[in-house]
């Protein structure tokens, strides 16, 4: 879950997003008056909560994941 939606990705991609790039996380904070838990197993459960996070980034602006980039060839 994310500013642009829900969306899944890959381990492979996440490993690559978090390594890739230089970006700086300054400020975040939870809002715990709208945290949601869900116990979905014995020993499984599913927390949700609103984040605000206020980051620096060197990154291009529009798409985060790249999906707006174009292949030269």
């Amino acid at each position: 879950m994310g500013a642009q939606g829900v969306s899944a990705i890959d381990p492979k991609t996440t490993a690559k997003l978090t390594t890739e790039g230089e970006w700086e996380l300054q400020q975040y904070s939870f809002d715990d008056k709208t945290a949601q838990f869900r116990l979905i197993g014995d020993d499984v459960a599913i927390a949700a909560y609103k984040v605000t996070e206020r980051m620096h980034t060197e990154s291009l602006a529009g798409d985060p994941y790249g999906h707006e980039r174009q292949t030269v060839r």
